[in-house]
């Protein structure tokens, strides 16, 4: 009842329904209203909030909200829920209560958040380079696959190109062949400057992408060089 007027009076805002959500075209807002209780939810978890006129405002803890977006990447294959894990956990790390959210996931849930949680904390930096390079990749549009674990692969005109950000920097040329298919360009591991540098070499014509690639690499290398 009490979603479908929340849906009604956005309609009355200028939204337009999509299914469960809503969208404002004009001003680009996506809104998804999640029901009142979320699946294995504890009610202690959920925020009260008095707005300065006095209404009641019943506010989803963020627990069961990360427990939720797992959920939609795994069993949905919504895999724009990816970030939103990651910057959820991320960002209300300190607070979070971690044993309640393992507790109330399945086997292959609770994988997952270990997953996210440890991105979180940056147990392995060099983890958190490469997930935040895929994330970086899926929000430009930008075509890859992950190949033998780890070696996220940029389609060319009539080629591939791959390149790791874990366990180590390496770039590696395509050879079509059974037992090898991507070939390290050296045995010595690169460094991240000599990665963006290996990468420059890639003809634009050939990734068109490759552009926006370096640019999120350089960045990556300034904020490693404030740290």
């Amino acid at each position: 009842m009490g979603h479908e007027k929340i849906m009604s009076a956005l309609l009355d805002l200028g939204f337009k329904r999509l299914g469960k959500d809503s969208l404002h075209e004009e001003l680009k807002v996506y809104v998804e209203v999640p029901g009142s209780i979320l699946e294995d939810s504890d009610e202690k978890y959920i925020n009260q909030i008095i707005t300065d006129d006095q209404f009641r405002l019943n506010v989803i803890g963020i627990e069961d909200i990360i427990k939720d977006r797992i959920r939609a990447y795994l069993h949905f294959k919504e895999y724009n829920q990816r970030d939103w894990i990651y910057q959820l956990i991320k960002r209300h790390l300190k607070y979070l209560d971690i044993s309640y959210i393992e507790k109330t996931l399945d086997v292959e849930e609770k994988a997952i958040f270990t997953n996210f949680l440890d991105l979180a904390k940056e147990v392995n930096s060099a983890d958190d380079q490469h997930f935040k390079m895929t994330s970086f990749l899926e929000k430009n549009h930008i075509p890859y696959t992950i190949t033998e674990g780890s070696i996220i692969t940029i389609p060319a005109r009539e080629t591939y190109y791959g390149f790791t950000m874990t366990p180590y920097y390496m770039v590696y040329t395509y050879m079509d062949e059974e037992d090898k298919i991507f070939v390290p360009i050296r045995s010595k591991y690169l460094t991240l400057v000599e990665l963006i540098e290996q990468l420059e070499k890639i003809p634009y014509k050939e990734v068109k992408d490759i552009r926006k690639i370096i640019t999120y690499l350089h960045q990556i290398s300034h904020s490693q060089i404030k740290e």
